[in-house]
């Protein structure tokens, strides 16, 4: 079964500064999956030709309109919905991208008139890399739990920003109610994480007793409280589906893989464990600017400031970057 896979998490990014303006708020139907051609692209039919990079093109994003050409010796591979992998090469001339396929000089289009309803896969990857919703991030200066998410309890992770004077903290989790479910006092600030089996245990008794959701992370400094960061925890029945999801996303390679898992996590609205995933497909390539700009707005949305930084760093000369 081929399974291509999506994405929703905060607010569309912005392209960068080689993709139109227009385009950031578009649909795109799939991307570049590898390419040892020299490739050209266009905007439009009548669009002057642009050259296509190895490295920081590759995984670019494709939308309706355009079109890609591979002159030259070699070949590039685009990955459109959930069709096969079109590969193409200098004998096949200019490809514009439709709605539902690549269709190349001298070709029939192989798809019917009318756009059928989308699949889940297809609708996982047109929507992979555009963030959609509010800005979630920089409430607080903890970061994990996002706020507003929902988290596994057996899996939770503790994580904040850095705060100016403060040598130790506390940190406490209460209900819906503002009762107390776990608190551990004298926490080294300078950490910035903690990993803590009895704050896990905590939320899981608390689930499984009936407790609602939402719940509250409360960090304070010297009797200062940061804002609450309210979050939900996922259920035992949630659990399994997730699991379950990510058992098919396991069988993928890829992009698609990492396509596949921020779905599943971020349709969940866990915003923490799919940034983490936007960050593995980073790791494809480096340089692709898509997947750049993707793990960067994924980290403003829950509000990580230290790898904020360190991504648009990683920007290259010209490249926009989300705000």
């Amino acid at each position: 079964m081929k399974l291509l896979t999506r994405i929703v998490m905060g607010v569309a990014f912005a392209a960068a500064a080689w993709c139109p303006a227009d385009k950031a708020q578009d649909t795109h139907v799939g991307w570049i999956d590898k390419m040892d051609c020299n490739g050209k692209w266009r905007a439009a039919d009548r669009g002057a030709p642009q050259p296509l990079r190895a490295k920081t093109d590759l995984y670019r994003f494709l939308y309706p309109g355009e079109s890609v050409r591979c002159d030259g010796t070699g070949r590039m591979t685009l990955r459109i919905l959930d069709n096969d992998p079109k590969t193409i090469s200098r004998l096949d001339g200019w490809c514009k991208i439709l709605n539902e396929e690549a269709l190349c000089e001298k070709e029939k289009s192989a798809k019917p008139d009318g756009k059928a309803k989308p699949t889940p896969d297809e609708e996982a990857l047109t929507t992979f890399g555009r963030p959609g919703g509010r800005r979630r991030g920089f409430g607080s200066s903890t970061f994990s739990p996002a706020a507003e998410s929902t988290v596994r309890a057996d899996k939770l992770v503790i994580r904040w920003n850095g705060i100016p004077g403060a040598s130790r903290i506390i940190l406490r989790f209460t209900d819906k109610y503002h009762g107390r479910l776990w608190e551990q006092a004298d926490v080294d600030a300078g950490a910035r994480q903690l990993v803590s089996p009895e704050a896990r245990l905590a939320l899981a008794a608390y689930r499984n007793q009936g407790g609602t959701s939402p719940c509250s992370l409360v960090l304070s400094n010297g009797g200062v409280a940061q804002p609450d960061v309210h979050f939900s925890i996922l259920s035992a029945d949630e659990e399994r589906a997730l699991d379950s999801d990510l058992a098919k996303c396991a069988k993928k390679s890829g992009l698609s893989h990492f396509v596949c898992r921020t779905y599943a996590f971020a349709h969940r609205e866990m915003w923490n464990d799919a940034a983490e995933e936007y960050e593995s497909a980073l790791k494809l390539e480096p340089a692709s600017q898509e997947l750049l700009l993707a793990a960067l707005t994924a980290e403003l949305n829950v509000g990580n400031a230290a790898r904020v930084s360190e991504l648009k760093a990683m920007l290259p000369a010209g490249a926009k970057a989300p705000e």
